[in-house]
């Protein structure tokens, strides 16, 4: 079981180092990503009309089959939501985009640059075995 876990730890620890090496309005992006497991696209073009009643509805649909898209929000990405609202009612006149840079879009290549830059940045941190080396 001890070996198990520590497998399970060591895929986990580098996903983790990612999310402390990025600026704060990366790991916001990072967060949503992995808990409503949508693509960049959809979630570079969330809107706040989006997010309703503890759900994220995507209006065009998903990309490739065009169906309607509703998510619940997890308690990780509630907390990133409550943020992303209170900054978003403190700066007027900003993009209604759920997931900005300082009030602005976010272009493609600057979210893969800065996940790129984070993305290196661990592999300084922990050797490529883990933190507790490889499992038995």
């Amino acid at each position: 079981v001890l070996t198990c876990l520590i497998a399970d730890f060591n895929r986990f620890l580098p996903k983790l180092f990612l999310v402390f090496a990025s600026p704060r309005w990366l790991q916001r992006v990072l967060i949503g990503a992995n808990e409503a497991a949508f693509d960049r696209g959809v979630l570079l073009g969330l809107t706040w009309d989006g997010v309703q009643d503890g759900l994220i509805v995507v209006k065009g649909g998903r990309a490739k089959t065009g169906a309607r898209q509703r998510v619940g929000i997890a308690p990780a990405l509630r907390v990133v939501l409550d943020e992303l609202r209170a900054e978003y009612r403190r700066t007027p006149n900003t993009e209604p985009r759920v997931f900005t840079k300082a009030g602005k879009p976010i272009p493609h290549g600057t979210l893969r640059n800065a996940f790129e830059d984070a993305a290196r940045a661990p592999r300084s941190r922990i050797s490529s075995s883990g933190i507790f080396g490889t499992a038995p």
